[in-house]
């Protein structure tokens, strides 16, 4: 399955903002039109018929910078997929 979570956010100071996020199989971030964090990963069953990596399982941990102003809203967008197994996001 996958979903799609928007919404926005209004930074309460200037400067460079991190953002963090744990999720298994795939996962992006986008704010302001940018994206802040791939984790893009191919599926399982792509994996297997590659042949590498298909029984591999986890929670990956991405991280992204970008400079925002106080007081100005800004867009984000949090992309997702579980292809198989149980779904993590945080």
């Amino acid at each position: 399955f996958s979903a799609r979570w928007t919404g926005e956010l209004t930074p309460v100071i200037n400067g460079e903002h991190t953002f963090q996020i744990l999720a298994s199989d795939g996962a992006k971030v986008s704010i302001d039109g940018k994206e802040v964090i791939d984790l893009w990963r191919p599926t399982k069953a792509q994996l297997a018929k590659e042949g590498n990596g298909a029984t591999r399982t986890g929670v990956y941990a991405g991280e992204g910078k970008i400079t925002l102003k106080a007081g100005e809203k800004v867009p984000i967008r949090v992309d997702f997929y579980e292809a198989m197994g149980d779904a993590v996001l945080e």
